[in-house]
């Protein structure tokens, strides 16, 4: 899924429904540090978004 979602992101770098998906598949894959840089990016976009509010919570819980 990775590669796909870069690709994705490459080709459009500020779709929020891939940079969520993004984040998401980096922290299920242990990267919580790419995790986290995917998810400022959609944060800068969206900050009120509550699926990405979330999505916050669970990176911080996975950073520790």
């Amino acid at each position: 899924a990775l590669p796909w979602l870069q690709r994705a992101l490459t080709a459009k770098p500020d779709d929020l429904p891939v940079l969520t998906s993004m984040a998401e598949a980096q922290l299920l894959a242990g990267d919580a540090t790419s995790a986290r840089a995917t998810l400022t990016h959609a944060l800068a976009l969206q900050p009120a978004n509550r699926e990405l509010q979330r999505l916050e919570r669970r990176i911080r819980k996975a950073e520790g």
